[in-house]
């Protein structure tokens, strides 16, 4: 049995499904987090045109592990309802797919404001998108995205308490870096109520985002910890070393020599390579889909 499972944001390699697909085989991976093909995000995208994408990536032999959604990715200001007509879309997509998951997000706060005020509007809303999931029997996947009300490792613990067993969570390390904690010290607290991981990196001293391992997130102390006991885990590479359609915080791009790339698929591919080598040198497995890693034959 693989301790991880590797998948992918295989938008940031190109924006097309068939580029999409061939950066996914030129590395190996057979699962992929879609969250956005031909420039069109995939919860906005006609379901008609999402079936056509499910005969293309059944035929390349590529599976949807979880819809990368914006869905939670909006303020206490927007209308909630034709964000929640969006998330009864999305939950087509999902269907369609095959996916069995869909990642969200909790809510971005007013800024220089208390999130605490508005604690009970974020857990009534999440409550409501958890109800409908439920009753069409998919899960939601809370990352701890910047700005949100569950950025920082004391809010994710109360969503944690307040939803865990109806609402799954993600940890992803960079993102916690650029709210300020350090992943290895609030990581305890969180693991085991930690489904999976985002793979993305990033430095304390200009929060940019770097490749696996060169950064602050501590990723290789944190997989080899979770692979004691954790067996089949998905890690969803989300490279973020090159701008790409659809990225909005480009602030956390390096411009300096040390990570540049000419290409998105080339960025990708530096990723995803980074990522194995922090699981190989850690004597990790990993299957990337069909079979497991060469460790393990």
């Amino acid at each position: 049995m693989s301790k991880f499972i590797l998948s992918a944001f295989a938008d940031e390699a190109g924006e097309t499904l068939e580029e999409q697909i061939v950066a996914l085989q030129r590395n190996g991976i057979r699962y992929m987090e879609v969250r956005a093909v031909n420039g069109m995000n995939i919860c906005k995208t006609p379901l008609a045109t999402v079936a056509e994408y499910k005969k293309q990536l059944d035929a390349a032999g590529i599976r949807v592990a979880t819809i990368g959604s914006p869905i939670g990715k909006v303020t206490l200001t927007d209308d909630w309802d034709a964000h929640l007509a969006m998330f009864l879309h999305t939950l087509g997509v999902a269907k369609i797919l095959g996916a069995t998951g869909i990642r969200m997000f909790s809510l971005f706060m007013p800024k220089g404001e208390e999130p605490a005020k508005y604690r009970a509007v974020v857990v009534e809303r999440m409550g409501q998108l958890l109800e409908i999931a439920k009753a069409v029997g998919v899960t939601l996947y809370h990352e701890n995205e910047k700005d949100i009300y569950g950025d920082v490792d004391s809010r994710v613990i109360d969503l944690m308490d307040t939803f865990y067993g109806e609402m799954q969570f993600i940890f992803d390390p960079a993102n916690y870096v650029q709210c300020g904690c350090k992943p290895l010290e609030i990581y305890p607290a969180l693991r085991d109520r930690t489904a999976y991981f985002h793979i993305k990196d990033a430095l304390f001293s200009d929060n940019s985002v770097v490749p696996a391992g060169a950064g602050d997130g501590d990723i290789p102390a944190l997989l080899t910890d979770f692979a004691k006991d954790h067996q089949e885990t998905m890690l969803t590479i989300e490279p973020h070393l090159k701008v790409f359609p659809g990225l909005t915080d480009t602030v956390s791009m390096r411009q300096d020599k040390d990570y540049i790339y000419e290409t998105n698929a080339q960025a990708f591919d530096a990723a995803v390579a980074a990522l194995k080598t922090i699981l190989e040198q850690e004597g990790l497995c990993y299957a990337s889909g069909k079979g497991c890693c060469d460790r393990c034959g």
